[in-house]
C-alpha cells in the first residue's frame, strides 16, 4: 500500500485542526488535544498496517504546526524542540507519544499473542507457512504483510521477555534473554568469548540437567551457581 491508500488519516488530522484552528485556545488545551486526538488517530492502522513513515511523520508535522501557530493562522515560532517535547515529563519534556516511534510497540502484543495462542486462528494460518516467530533477519524480510508485522512486534517484545529454558535448542545463549534481564550480548562480564555466537543453549544441557562441565568454560562461578538454579 502507498501514501495515497492512508490520505483518509491525513484527510482527518487537518480536519480537527480546521475545525479548532480558529478558535481561541491556550498553549496547554493545544498540547493536550494534540496528545489525546490527533497522535491518536493513525494509532489503530498503523498497528494492524504497514503505514509508510512518511504518513506519520505528516500527522507529526502537523501536530507542531497547531501547537506553535497563531490564532490567525499565521505560523508562529517553535520556541522547543519536538523531540524534547517527545520526552517524559521527569525528563523535562510534555510526555508526548509521537505515533511514528510508538507502533511497534503496540505490534508487540500482536507478537505476543502469535507465540502465546497456538489455537488461534492466526497461528494456525502463519506458523505452518513462516514457522517460529523468531526465524531470523532472512525470515522477517519475506513473507505477507501480515508476518512483516508480527516480526516487527517480536523486535520490541524481545528485549522485555526472558526465555522458559526447555531442550535449549531454540535460544540463543549470547543473544537471547534466558538468565536475569539482560542477554550476554549487553551484559558480558564473566563470559567467555564463545567460538559461535550464535550457539544454542541445549550445547549445556545434557540429559534433561544443566552440564556443570561445559558450563565452567564458558562462565563464571557465580553465573554457573545462577544457571543451576533455573529449572529445566
Amino acid at each position: 500500500m502507498k501514501n495515497a491508500d492512508f490520505q483518509f488519516i491525513l484527510d482527518k488530522t487537518m480536519s480537527m485542526i480546521g475545525v479548532w484552528g480558529g478558535k481561541l485556545i491556550s498553549m496547554a488545551g493545544r498540547i493536550n488535544l494534540v496528545k489525546s486526538i490527533l497522535l491518536s488517530i493513525p494509532t489503530f492502522h498503523s498497528t494492524l498496517s504497514l503505514v509508510p513513515k512518511q504518513v506519520l511523520n505528516e500527522v507529526e508535522k502537523l501536530s507542531r504546526s497547531f501547537i506553535w501557530n497563531k490564532s490567525d493562522g499565521n505560523a508562529g515560532l517553535h520556541y522547543v524542540n519536538w523531540e524534547v517535547m517527545c520526552k517524559p515529563k521527569k525528563f523535562g519534556g510534555l510526555g508526548i507519544n509521537p505515533c511514528s516511534k510508538k507502533y511497534g510497540h503496540l505490534r508487540a502484543k500482536l507478537a505476543w499473542m502469535y507465540g502465546q495462542q497456538k489455537d488461534s486462528l492466526m497461528h494456525k494460518i502463519l506458523f505452518p507457512k513462516y514457522g517460529p516467530i523468531n526465524g531470523g533477519e532472512a525470515a522477517r524480510r519475506r513473507g505477507s504483510v501480515t508476518w512483516k508485522i508480527l516480526c516487527n512486534g517480536e523486535k520490541y517484545l524481545k528485549p522485555i521477555v526472558r526465555w522458559s529454558v526447555g531442550n535449549g535448542r531454540s535460544i540463543q545463549a549470547y543473544k537471547d534473554i534466558w538468565l536475569l534481564d539482560k542477554s550476554f550480548e549487553r551484559c558480558h562480564t564473566f563470559v567467555n568469548s564463545m567460538e559461535d555466537f550464535n550457539q544454542a543453549v541445549d550445547k549445556f544441557i545434557i540429559n534433561g540437567e544443566w552440564d556443570v562441565m561445559e558450563l565452567q568454560k564458558h562462565f563464571g562461578m557465580e553465573l554457573v551457581q545462577m544457571i543451576k538454579t533455573i529449572k529445566i
